[in-house]
């Protein structure tokens, strides 16, 4: 098979830009030719003053992308086109091109950028679907999107005018929802419901020797305020019993690094971007992971290779996490955003050696059941080849 993947790389490197490589890498594995199309929005910061005013209109129809994607079609003859994330360089004009090519497209819904401009349905460090309930521009007045009223006129803008053009129920063949969670939250925001499918992420398992029980707690993922990261150091200030350690990179690491010099909350070692080889050390040698999200979340790679090397977790009961953890089974929820039940769950799987056995072993499980590569291959190939017919079978139909 033939497949084009389309995504407009984050600024910020994370999971997503991780499971479209990882998806990417698994299709050629299997012999399937992989065409790319990519933008990165690192490239934004490099803009000249007027490409950043343009650009503020070609969020939303982009005739470069269209131009593109054009040329890629008829050159490449792709048999399905898989949409990852269009904003804001390569915006919906990829879905017309295709239309008008006759190329079916599915759509990876990674987050709720389709429902909500900031994407998270969350502002102000708690859940809100205001945009649900009284129309996408809402986030306009609170800045949702980057903190700019501008920015989140311009996507505010574009996703009430490509609904008003249908571009997203016509012109996209089927959405991949990550949890039944989910996809009840994209059929309440108007989606439709045919044509949404739930397919969880997959990730290779990480070769690592477990030194259990382990001498510390693990936070892995972007420093951002929808990871719960407030939660996580306030809850931790009162546990310096518990050695705590914070990686990734963000927007939050300098105000996180100036926060735990300040307070002398020498148990918190802040480790920024690492690398995979530590990325491995450090999961070898944790007692468990925390994931502390205030956001609905998507499918946290970080929680799937927890789950692949039999780490257990503490997480958020809240959106997919709730539905990926049953509590006390293989792994362990507490309140979002409640720092004593979170101090309080904390410390019980701290101490608690052989719980934490039992729950890695069921951990491991849900990983062989759930998410390993060929569950990720099969799954991916029934949906397109499902596409296809439906598309095929129109075709002749309407001959």
């Amino acid at each position: 098979m033939r497949i084009l993947i389309v995504h407009n790389k984050y600024r910020y490197r994370g999971g997503e830009n991780t499971v479209v490589q990882e998806e990417m890498n698994l299709l050629e594995n299997h012999k399937h030719t992989v065409i790319s199309y990519t933008r990165d929005s690192a490239d934004i910061a490099h803009f000249t003053f007027r490409e950043k005013l343009r650009l503020l209109q070609e969020t939303s129809w982009s005739g470069q992308t269209y131009e593109d994607i054009h040329k890629i079609l008829r050159s490449a003859k792709p048999d399905i086109v898989h949409v990852h994330n269009t904003l804001p360089l390569i915006s919906p004009s990829v879905y017309y091109a295709c239309a008008e090519m006759d190329v079916p497209v599915v759509q990876t819904l990674h987050n709720f950028r389709f429902l909500c401009p900031a994407a998270t349905f969350l502002r102000a460090g708690e859940i809100c679907e205001k945009c649900q309930e009284h129309g996408l521009f809402e986030s306009v007045w609170h800045g949702c999107y980057r903190n700019s009223r501008l920015q989140s006129a311009v996507v505010a803008h574009t996703l009430h005018q490509h609904r008003k053009r249908k571009t997203f129920k016509e012109h996209i063949d089927a959405f991949i929802a990550l949890t039944e969670f989910h996809r009840s939250k994209f059929i309440q925001g108007g989606l439709p419901e045919k044509k949404i499918f739930v397919r969880a992420n997959f990730t290779r398992p990480v070769q690592l020797e477990r030194q259990e029980p382990g001498d510390f707690v693990l936070f892995i993922g972007r420093l951002s305020p929808e990871k719960g990261l407030n939660t996580l150091i306030n809850a931790w200030k009162s546990m310096p019993e518990i050695p705590l350690k914070i990686a990734g990179s963000g927007p939050m690491i300098e105000s996180i690094a100036t926060r735990l010099h300040a307070d002398h909350m020498t148990h918190i070692e802040l480790q920024g971007f690492v690398n995979s080889r530590t990325r491995t050390e450090l999961l070898a040698r944790t007692r468990f992971l925390v994931v502390p999200s205030t956001w609905y979340e998507g499918m946290p790679t970080v929680v799937l290779e927890a789950f692949a090397a039999g780490i257990p977790v503490l997480a958020s009961r809240i959106g997919s996490l709730a539905e990926m953890i049953d509590d006390g089974v293989n792994g362990c929820l507490f309140e979002p955003m409640h720092e004593p039940d979170l101090c309080e769950k904390a410390r019980a799987l701290y101490d608690d050696v052989d719980k934490l056995k039992a729950i890695g072993q069921a951990a491991k499980k849900t990983f062989e059941q759930n998410y390993t590569p060929q569950q990720g291959y099969t799954s991916l190939m029934n949906l397109y080849q499902k596409v296809l017919q439906k598309r095929n079978g129109e075709t002749e139909t309407s001959t």
